[in-house]
């Protein structure tokens, strides 16, 4: 089934016969909180959530997108995967990549879901874009893997946002031919416990805001060890140390 807008919801179907049994729709503007589970596999070209709304993902979804298929987030996402049933977000081609996920003015909290493969995109700042890119915005990161992001580019970006990460995984099956960073963060708050960065030239790069501040970061639960293959652990480098 292929809807060019409209989000289409099945109940009790059967698909038999088909080169694919998923779901297509080319662009969903959700208009009312909604859950995704794992009933129906769907392919997505773009979601957008506006304001006041939440989706919801079930634990075991898989979002697949297009290439350089985006979620843009001003509402808010409850992912709550868990570590039997992960939440997935990858590439409907395994040749390709997909986009990124955008939170603005978002609260949101991901649980036990891979970002696998990103940060395609067309005309925006190579600085400033990422995989997750987080603008104004609270967003918890639990038991979460982003890996084999597109290169040169960054796994995170965060502006003026307060993040939290537990328990996770950012970086690179293998170490890439370009630049690659884990974490940028202007302004608000990075807090890291227990969290491995891996294969990148640079894990977590702070950037002075309007008033000469750098970001505030924490690092608990983590030693050098933390950080694998990874040619610059923070920058600059006075900004911490880690805890032991």
């Amino acid at each position: 089934i292929k809807s060019t807008r409209d989000f289409v919801s099945l109940s009790e179907s059967v698909f038999n016969n088909n080169a694919s049994d998923n779901i297509s729709v080319d662009s969903w503007t959700l208009t009312n909180n909604y859950t995704l589970n794992t009933d129906t596999q769907y392919l997505f070209n773009n979601i957008f959530i506006p304001t006041g709304v939440v989706l919801t993902i079930d634990p075991g979804v898989k979002i697949k997108l297009a290439k350089y298929g985006a979620i843009d987030v001003e509402g808010s996402i409850q992912a709550n995967g868990t570590a039997e049933k992960p939440i997935i977000i990858e590439t409907q081609n395994p040749d390709d990549k997909w986009g990124y996920v955008k939170l603005k003015n978002s609260n949101s909290t991901f649980n036990y879901t891979n970002f696998i493969g990103g940060d395609l995109t067309v005309n925006m700042d190579p600085k400033t874009k990422a995989v997750l890119m987080l603008e104004n915005s609270t967003v918890t990161l639990n038991n979460v893997n982003i890996l084999d992001s597109r290169a040169p580019g960054n796994a995170i970006y965060s502006l003026n946002s307060n993040l939290n990460i537990n328990n996770s995984l950012i970086g690179n099956s293998e170490e890439p031919d370009f630049d690659t960073t884990g974490i940028k963060a202007k302004g608000g708050s990075v807090i890291l416990d227990n969290v491995v960065l891996q294969n990148l030239t640079f894990g977590i790069r702070g950037y002075f805001d309007g008033e000469g501040l750098l970001p505030h970061l924490e690092l608990n639960n983590m030693t050098e060890e933390n950080f694998v293959n990874v040619d610059y652990l923070w920058e600059p480098n006075t900004w911490l140390s880690p805890a032991e």
